[in-house]
């Protein structure tokens, strides 16, 4: 199917089960809100390391995204998309050009994390804090991963935070790499699925957001469905949603006059 029907039948703003979805409204569970607040309290509070792991369609673009705009007031919120085969120098590169710095001219990475620190430094004078955070952090290589540690090192403490959100391999990638010390400032949150009411509310949520607010088109069984298959995951929950509105709308009748073309009479 090339369309998704549903959203004339429900008479819907937008699609929201589509990734991008116009809504930035973001739906927070119980579990993942006691998630959030010890995320928070580990950012703002502590010199630590926080690693976000979880399966693919978990949550955690979607959880990052969040947590920049809820404290963009508080600290500056600097993402960065961490990618295979990413070098040291690529990694600051990136940081520097999301925070807006001139280039340096150097190839030395202690001037550039020098520059990092300063700035860093500088929030921290205003009640502020600089706060890195990398998405698809399981595919840095073990390098950056060494280098985000004496970034970290390097500024003063709690000026500076890094919040990494990756798959599951991604704690194993922290243990297998990082020194002892570095190891011991680690702090990991898994992103688990919802639970099956969870599901459900999440599934109201995400209609709700495109001015749907009716009773749910699908019923209790099908939604028990998706949360099985999905085992609570939002990503797959998505994708499971739109194949059961698509396959609940009613089937539009043809037009049967569709193709005919008007005649006309006459001069």
């Amino acid at each position: 199917m090339t369309m998704n029907t549903y959203t004339q039948w429900l008479n819907l703003d937008f699609d929201p089960f589509v990734p991008g979805a116009k809504s930035r409204d973001f739906y927070c569970s119980g579990q993942r809100q006691n998630l959030l607040d010890q995320i928070v309290e580990f950012s703002l509070y502590s010199n630590a390391m926080i690693a976000v792991i979880g399966p693919l369609g978990a949550g955690k673009t979607t959880l990052a995204t969040n947590f920049c705009d809820r404290f963009a007031d508080e600290a500056v919120c600097v993402k960065v998309a961490a990618a295979l085969f990413m070098s040291q120098s690529q990694f600051l590169e990136t940081l520097q050009d999301a925070l807006g710095f001139k280039p340096m001219g150097s190839s030395d990475s202690n001037s550039s994390i020098e520059q990092i620190c300063r700035y860093a430094a500088e929030l921290d004078l205003e009640a502020s804090s600089l706060i890195l955070i990398i998405d698809d952090a399981h595919e840095l290589s073990d390098e950056v991963l060494h280098l985000l540690t004496k970034l970290l090192v390097s500024c003063v403490d709690s000026s500076i935070h890094a919040l990494l959100f990756g798959e599951n391999q991604l704690d194993s990638l922290l243990q297998s790499t990082l020194t002892i010390d570095a190891k011991e400032r680690i702090a990991v949150f898994p992103l688990d699925g919802f639970a099956s009411e969870e599901t459900q509310e999440y599934i109201r949520f995400k209609l709700a957001t495109a001015r749907f607010t009716k009773e749910l088109p699908i019923d209790s069984g099908i939604v028990g469905a998706i949360h099985k298959s999905s085992h609570g995951m939002p990503g797959a929950i998505n994708s499971l949603v739109v194949d059961a509105l698509n396959a609940a709308a009613p089937v539009s009748e043809p037009d049967e006059f569709a193709d005919i073309a008007p005649i006309y009479s006459g001069d």
